[in-house]
């Protein structure tokens, strides 16, 4: 049995880990080596630290000209560990360990918003670029220490969960590095950076100018709350919660006053705080959510089913959720595969989140390539980017892009691969 266990978790994470590196080592392939190289920062802090111990870290490049005020800050993916047997296989690998960093690097070019190609990003070629490492299996949250015996090398390891003290050391690196001065900032991540977003981006506000024109992009972090009989992932990410104890470090605290009540007579629910599905709605800080209804991650991970109709169900779901949770209330097909709506303003106080849809089958992928109605991922959150900051009318009107299209959708993905 603990052989199947030990085969099932490691198989499972390299999975996820396999996709991450693939991103990575194709957005180094592609990379501008002249101008989008970030050097390491090294965090002091003694509690800033990866799975294994050693130091967190993230990678700085500084902006220039028009952009020298002005911040983009993004969250690296890789995954998720809920058992300390995960975490541990984890702690081995460039996302649990930063004692294979460079001292350089390039920024991933698979996230157009950190090129420094002004043809690709620009808006934010030139401004400072920060790529934190992700290396606590947790979304940048928890605060946690255990030691873990191996059951068959019996090999003890002390095993550091801490995202929440990582998080705020890099915070405090930055705010000496000028982002206390910030004309503008935009916090991105992807995969477990993409919830690291919905998560974090209200923290991230905090102690910064009211001035400050702040915004946050999620790609491909809406994970539904769906359990799978296989991969069982909402018991997993339950699981992971409580391992690095989450309620005690890192959780919005809005959602954790919501949902600290019993669920059902089943105990607290604040677990539901590590999915952006309760997160969105209470969420002060205006969000892009570039977003894949056919996530290539979630097919494989979450539902673990190949079929047309499972997948197509799937996505349904996640369209339902995501078209309601930015505000709109109904949606109609049309004879047209694709779809582009702006909802009239409303008096409202929330933020005027932005939507881009599509149903290409990917996770993590070029922003630039997706086209719905011939609009890139890139050029939609430009464009929701200027609409709000235009008028205070604007900034309560989400705009959303939503490619409605039956999977599977080979052309939705035929500039991407």
């Amino acid at each position: 049995i603990n052989m199947f266990v030990r085969s099932y978790h490691t198989r499972s994470l390299h999975i996820g880990l396999l996709l991450f590196a693939g991103l990575w080592v194709l957005s180094c392939a592609h990379a501008h080596q002249a101008d989008n190289i970030g050097h390491i920062q090294w965090l002091r802090e003694p509690d800033a630290i990866c799975l294994d111990g050693s130091p967190a870290a993230y990678y700085f490049a500084p902006g220039s000209a028009a952009g020298k005020h002005k911040w983009v800050i993004w969250h690296e993916g890789g995954g998720f560990c809920a058992t300390m047997e995960a975490c541990w296989v984890r702690s081995f690998t460039m996302v649990g360990s930063s004692r294979k960093y460079p001292a350089t690097a390039p920024f991933p070019t698979t996230f157009d918003q950190l090129a420094s190609d002004q043809t690709v990003n620009p808006m934010m070629y030139n401004w400072n670029r920060v790529y934190i490492k992700y290396c606590d299996g947790a979304s940048f949250t928890g605060n946690a220490q255990y030691r873990y015996q191996d059951n068959i090398t019996k090999q003890t390891t002390d095993l550091y969960m801490k995202g929440t003290a990582i998080l705020t050391a890099v915070k405090n690196s930055l705010l000496h590095k000028g982002l206390q001065n910030a004309s503008a900032l935009l916090i991105g991540g992807c995969s477990a950076g993409g919830l690291a977003v919905y998560m974090h981006i209200d923290w991230w506000r905090q102690g910064l100018p009211a001035t400050t024109h702040f915004v946050g992009l999620a790609d491909s972090g809406y994970f539904l709350d769906y359990e799978s009989p296989l991969t069982q992932f909402v018991t997993k990410m339950k699981s992971m919660f409580a391992l690095h104890n989450i309620s005690g470090a890192g959780v919005h605290p809005e959602c954790h006053r919501r949902y600290r009540s019993t669920d059902r007579g089943e105990g607290p629910a604040s677990w539901k705080c590590v999915f952006a599905r309760y997160l969105l709605p209470l969420v002060r800080t205006p969000i892009f959510v570039l977003q894949s209804k056919y996530d290539a991650y979630q097919k494989r991970m979450i539902l673990n089913e190949t079929s047309h109709d499972a997948v197509s169900r799937y996505g349904h779901t996640l369209t339902s959720q995501l078209l309601s949770l930015v505000n709109i209330t109904t949606h109609t097909s049309s004879s047209h595969t694709n779809t582009h709506i702006t909802t009239t303003a409303t008096t409202t106080t929330r933020p005027s989140h932005g939507l881009f849809l599509d149903a290409c089958a990917r996770h993590c992928s070029f922003s630039s390539r997706i086209r719905i109605d011939r609009v890139t991922g890139m050029n939609a959150f430009l464009r929701w980017y200027q609409h709000h900051t235009t008028t205070a009318t604007a900034r309560h009107t989400p705009i959303v892009y939503h490619q409605n299209a039956p999977f599977p959708c080979r052309s939705c993905c035929e500039n991407v691969y």
